[in-house]
């Protein structure tokens, strides 16, 4: 577990989470258009965006990625429509791509912050940047894909109706 897991990131993003759907929905959302498991993942992907507007600790967002990958999982894209997979299918695993960028930065700025040489350079009094708070090394570019995810999480919505 990471030294500093504990600490709360806030995302930059200020937009209301809206529940797309129930866990227990109808097997096509409201327009039909797609099927339980494609609103599953925007669901979880909803669940992540939501999360990032209060604050989400490295432990709890790497929880809520990989009930997104499992719902991802889920989904049977040969079997899908087209209008489903374009309008609400590509945007997701957009976002589902831009979040697991912004998790794979977060830890590798938690790895060189944990390093012994990082490490030593705040007991010698430097003023290094945490990886919670801007500007901080890689905060720019968590910060980038957590606002492409949102985007695109919105177009997910928007097309369910």
């Amino acid at each position: 577990m990471k030294q500093y897991a504990t600490v709360v990131m806030t995302c930059a993003l200020v937009a209301g989470a809206i529940a797309v759907s129930s866990p227990r929905a109808a097997s096509r959302s409201a327009t039909g258009i797609c099927p339980r498991t494609v609103v599953g993942l925007v669901n979880s992907l909803n669940e992540i965006d939501g999360r990032l507007d209060v604050g989400v600790s490295y432990d709890a967002y790497g929880n809520l990625l990989g009930r997104a990958r499992v719902a991802y999982g889920r989904i049977a894209v040969r079997t899908e429509s087209y209008a489903c997979l374009q309008r609400v299918g590509v945007p997701g695993e957009r976002a589902l791509t831009a979040y697991v960028a912004a998790y794979n930065s977060w830890s590798s700025c938690l790895d060189w912050y944990e390093s012994p040489v990082t490490q030593n350079r705040i007991d010698w009094g430097a003023n290094v940047p945490t990886c919670e708070k801007g500007p901080g090394h890689g905060y720019a570019f968590l910060q980038r894909q957590w606002s492409k995810a949102h985007a695109n999480v919105r177009r997910a919505i928007e097309a369910l109706g």
